[in-house]
């Protein structure tokens, strides 16, 4: 893979979490539920720490200016389609985990096409970030809903 494939694709993962920021910010203007404005603001920060990661990471490879990039209209759209006033903490957790098991899959297929080793760690890295924020949710999710953890989720958080 060249620089300027790995350039290439940095962009499109600067892209990426931009749409993400995107996403969550018009969830959290979309519902009237204060506890799922918090789970789409809190979501909105991480994607913006993963910009910046990303960012200093392409600064390292190129001088090359990034573009100027905003989310795009198609995940302004899917978040008003998907988040209504009504929309519940239950349903923000539902949907955020939806859109973190993506990222992660995203992240994962970025770091298998990878040829620079450091990209790849990165990649791999910010998949590990978005498979612990779908974690977190879905704990979340699980103690609204009142599921039960099981057994390696009891030893972590009960037993020790």
């Amino acid at each position: 893979m060249s620089l300027k494939d790995i350039i290439k694709l940095m962009k499109e993962a600067i892209h990426a979490e931009i749409d993400s920021q995107g996403f969550y910010k018009e969830a959290a203007k979309c519902t009237k539920k204060k506890e799922a404005k918090r789970v789409f603001n809190l979501l909105e920060g991480d994607e913006k720490r993963h910009e910046k990661i990303l960012t200093e990471r392409h600064k390292s490879l190129t001088s090359d200016p990034l573009p100027e990039m905003k989310p795009r209209a198609k995940w302004i759209k899917m978040a008003r389609n998907m988040v209504e006033s009504k929309t519940n903490q239950i349903d923000a957790l539902r949907i955020a985990i939806n859109a973190e098991r993506k990222a992660h899959n995203h992240y994962m297929k970025m770091a298998d096409k990878a040829e620079d080793k450091l990209l790849e760690e990165v990649m791999e890295l910010l998949a590990q970030d978005e498979r612990g924020h779908e974690q977190i949710l879905v704990a979340e999710y699980r103690a609204l809903t009142h599921q039960p953890f099981d057994d390696y989720e009891l030893d972590l958080y009960v037993r020790e």
